[in-house]
């Protein structure tokens, strides 16, 4: 194979940074109750192939109503000065919202912890409705399943964590018809009862002495 020029690649995604940096300071003037918007392309880009050599991105919006929900840009790419490419593409105007992101691959019955989770501005086409916004007490939160690096949290992936903590205090309620059923039936219960707490207690690392004591 005879190799007569070298090519470089032009990313697409670069083709969607280019649009936006022109286009912030129109959305800036367009955004509404202090919420900042993006631009999402309709259609993403393909990456191109272009001759090596100094690479520049030449964006321009079209003219568009103003309010518009859609807004059309045309990128000229340019190496070393010559015109080698032009790219129309049509963007949705869509607010960006806060939501928190799983920083690393993570497992059930994993304890987390507040650097596993970062927040983002996501735009909010791609935001599901149940997402946390943000994660305050990571600790007290369980997963209920496998996450990989980018997630967005929402109400289906994590749950308040379910445990008794050393040193908290239960409640016992026990519902039973005193005409119905004998004292001494009722003191057996009470005894079971509290010997399967204390038990309980003693499993999760509490001493049973003091345990047993507190029941009575």
């Amino acid at each position: 194979v005879l190799v007569t020029r070298a090519f470089q690649t032009v990313r697409g995604a670069d083709l969607v940074a280019a649009v936006r940096r022109v286009a912030e300071e129109r959305l800036e003037a367009a955004a509404t109750r202090g919420e900042p918007l993006t631009l999402v392309p309709i259609s993403r880009p393909e990456d191109l192939r272009v001759p090596t050599g100094d690479v520049r991105l030449d964006a321009r919006l079209h003219g568009g109503a103003a309010g518009a929900p859609t807004l059309a840009a045309t990128v000229i790419v340019r190496v070393n000065g010559r015109d080698r490419h032009q790219q129309v593409m049509t963007f949705q105007i869509q607010r960006m919202v806060r939501v928190a992101i799983v920083v690393r691959p993570l497992e059930p019955r994993r304890t987390l912890a507040a650097d596993d989770f970062r927040s983002e501005m996501r735009p909010a086409a791609e935001v599901p409705p149940d997402a946390i916004p943000e994660v305050t007490d990571p600790a007290d939160l369980e997963l209920l399943r496998p996450v990989q690096a980018g997630e967005i949290v929402t109400a289906r992936v994590v749950r308040p964590r379910i445990a008794v903590k050393r040193g908290e205090l239960v409640t016992l309620l026990l519902e039973h018809h005193p005409f119905q059923t004998p004292p001494a039936m009722v003191q057996a219960q009470l005894r079971h009862l509290a010997d399967r707490m204390a038990t309980f207690l003693f499993m999760n690392r509490m001493p049973r002495d003091a345990v047993e004591a507190s029941i009575q």
